[in-house]
């Protein structure tokens, strides 16, 4: 992680050899360049009249990344979890190469499994210590409900719309926890995902 008082020095010589250099040497060569001249011409015409195109703007979609977000609606991450748990019992202990290549990866997939249980199991433990103070009951029955869900999603498989939502959202706040970032965790197509389970509550 970046240290907030580690100190960042260009030297006048840095600022000769960026200028110089790698500034002209990425002209044309960036992502943004490349799409937009990957575009039909009048898209190109109206993109350049109408709209900033940013580095930013197009990397930050090219480089975001989409969890499986499906799979843990569809089977939670006890069920992960012991998929990975099933994959090291078979794993031969004496191939070196699987324990040095594979292991590490299988042990985080676990860790990462019981955190996120641990993590949404203190919001149900949250609301229902705030629905034992609450006295309006309309309220104290929506922090019951949430303690409920809580409890239920992201570990074991959503049933509800509602428990979807929850669980996807934990899913995306634990990544954004790990990563120290914002806006790069996608939320893929929520609309293809989360459809099953607001029709089913409709229907």
């Amino acid at each position: 992680m970046h240290d907030p008082d580690e100190q960042l020095v260009i030297t006048e010589e840095d600022i000769v050899v960026l200028k110089n250099e790698v500034i002209p040497y990425w002209k044309d060569k960036q992502y943004d360049d490349a799409f937009m001249r990957a575009l039909p011409d009048d898209t190109r015409f109206l993109m350049e009249k109408l709209l900033i195109v940013t580095p930013t703007a197009t990397a930050r979609s090219m480089l975001a990344w989409a969890h499986d977000y499906e799979k843990v609606l569809q089977h939670g991450v006890a069920s992960i979890r012991e998929t990975a748990e099933k994959s090291i019992a078979l794993l031969d202990p004496l191939d070196t190469g699987s324990y040095v290549e594979k292991k590490p990866f299988l042990d985080a997939v676990i860790l990462v499994c019981d955190a996120l249980v641990v993590f949404s199991n203190r919001y149900a433990s949250l609301a229902r210590s705030l629905a034992e103070k609450e006295t309006d009951a309309e309220r104290k029955a929506e922090l019951l409900e949430i303690a409920d869900i809580c409890e239920r999603v992201p570990e074991y498989p959503a049933r509800t719309f509602h428990e979807a939502v929850q669980s996807q959202w934990f899913i995306q706040t634990v990544s954004r926890l790990e990563q120290c970032i914002g806006g790069a965790v996608s939320n893929g197509r929520i609309d293809q995902y989360l459809y099953p389970f607001y029709k089913r509550d409709m229907d």
